[in-house]
């Protein structure tokens, strides 16, 4: 990505501020990095916009019980929270998406297309 030259936009979920912040470090003018997370979301509504917000084909959740997504609200409710702390140790930006997710995203729209 960054020797092609190209933007590209990638899930967070395994890549951790805290190691991601040394590419930073050794291509700051090449590439822009914030996090997303949901850390305190409440639980039912995130069950009710997954349902919602489906594409309905290709959707991974689209088949699964309202438990097991319950279940994964949570652990992505925590993973968030570990971001979050992550992302203010190295000084990195975490938007927080659990309200307002629209706002945030235009917020996220814009700091990537400001920022550099």
């Amino acid at each position: 990505m960054i020797f092609a030259k190209t933007n590209c936009i990638i899930e967070g979920e395994a890549i951790l501020p805290e190691l991601i912040i040394e590419l930073l470090k050794d291509y700051p003018e090449e590439i822009k990095i914030c996090f997303l997370g949901y850390s305190n979301v409440n639980i039912d509504q995130k069950v009710n916009e997954i349902r919602s917000f489906s594409k309905k084909e290709n959707d991974w959740l689209l088949d699964k019980s309202d438990a097991y997504i319950i279940d994964h609200v949570k652990n992505m409710i925590t993973h968030s929270k570990l971001i979050r702390k992550s992302c203010i140790k190295v000084g990195l930006p975490y938007f927080n998406i659990s309200k307002s997710f629209t706002n945030q995203i235009e917020g996220v729209q814009n700091y990537m297309l400001n920022t550099i």
